[in-house]
C-alpha cells in the first residue's frame, strides 16, 4: 500500500508545547491587550523587513524540479500579493529572557515582555482551513526558518511557505510565528466543476492588521520588566493587571538585573 503520509516542512515542526515564547512590546500595547483581551496580528506587507513574503529564482526552479510546471506571470503575481492576505504575530522561542531584544525594544521607559508558551499559541490560535462565502482563511502556528537566500530558497509549495523563512542574520530571534491569511475568492465554473472557484487578486485591504480575542489568563503566564526600569514601575504594572481583571498574572522584574555573588574589584 502507497504511504500517503504527507511529510512535515522544516516550519511545521514546532519545539515543544511547553517551551517559552516571549513578546517585546512597550507597555501602552500591553495595556491594549489587556483591553481588548487579544492579540495584533500585523500585515505581513507592512512588517519592516523587506524580504518579507518574498522568494527567489530557487525557488521556482524546485518548485519546477518537482515536477511541476514553471509559474506563469500571474502565478508569481499571487505569490507576490499573498503577504498583504496575511497577518503575524511574532513570538521568540527561547527558555530565557534574551539580552539581545531588550536592546531593540527597551529604547524607551516602560519596555516589557509577555511570557507565554507554544503550546498556549497553539491552543489561542489553532490551525484553521475554513471557506466563507467569499474568504479562503487559514491559521497556523509555524517555526521560523533562517537561510541565505542566495543558496537556500523559501518553500513556495503552499501560500504560507515564504511568510515562514528570514534571512540568517535574524536568527537570534528564534521566532515562532502566528500566520492568518484571508484570501478573496470567486466563482471560477469550468468543465466538470461548475461550482469551482479562484482566488481574486486585488487591492491590499484597508485594515493593517487583525486583534484576535484571546483567553488572556490562559494565553499569559507572567509579564517581565525590561532591565534597569525603576522601582515604581513593577507595582504600578501589578495594580494596572488587576484593575484589568487579572489576578492570575506576576509582574516581573527582569532577571537581567540580577546581581552577581563575586563581581570584580572596582577601580
Amino acid at each position: 500500500m502507497k504511504n500517503t503520509t504527507k511529510t512535515k516542512l522544516p516550519y511545521e515542526t514546532l519545539p515543544p508545547a511547553d517551551t517559552p515564547v516571549w513578546r517585546y512590546m512597550s507597555l501602552a500595547k500591553f495595556i491594549a491587550i489587556l483591553r481588548t483581551q487579544s492579540i495584533f496580528l500585523c500585515r505581513a506587507d507592512l512588517l519592516d523587513d523587506i524580504f518579507e513574503g518574498s522568494f527567489s529564482e530557487g525557488s521556482l526552479r524546485e518548485h519546477a524540479g518537482d515536477g511541476r510546471t514553471y509559474f506563469p506571470e500571474n502565478h508569481i503575481a499571487l505569490m507576490q500579493w499573498i503577504p498583504c492576505r496575511s497577518f503575524i504575530s511574532c513570538w521568540h522561542a527561547s527558555e530565557v529572557e534574551s539580552a539581545a531584544l531588550w536592546k531593540i525594544y527597551a529604547g524607551t521607559e516602560g519596555c516589557i515582555s509577555i511570557r507565554s508558551k507554544v503550546g498556549s499559541l497553539q491552543k489561542a490560535f489553532p490551525s484553521i482551513i475554513e471557506r466563507t462565502d467569499n474568504l479562503i482563511i487559514t491559521q497556523e502556528v509555524c517555526s521560523v526558518q533562517y537561510i541565505d537566500y542566495r543558496t537556500s530558497h523559501p518553500e513556495i509549495n503552499d501560500l504560507v511557505g515564504p511568510l515562514c523563512y528570514k534571512r540568517s542574520a535574524f536568527s537570534y530571534e528564534q521566532e515562532i510565528r502566528v500566520i492568518r491569511q484571508e484570501i478573496p475568492d470567486v466563482p471560477k465554473p469550468s468543465e466538470g466543476r461548475p461550482d469551482g472557484r479562484a482566488i481574486k487578486i486585488g487591492v491590499p485591504p484597508d485594515k493593517n492588521g487583525l486583534d484576535l480575542k484571546v483567553n488572556i489568563d490562559e494565553f499569559i503566564e507572567d509579564v517581565y520588566l525590561a532591565p534597569s526600569s525603576p522601582s515604581w514601575l513593577l507595582p504600578t504594572v501589578q495594580d494596572t493587571i488587576h484593575a484589568f481583571g487579572f489576578h492570575n498574572i506576576l509582574c516581573r522584574q527582569s532577571s537581567l538585573d540580577e546581581l552577581p555573588e563575586f563581581r570584580r574589584i572596582e577601580a
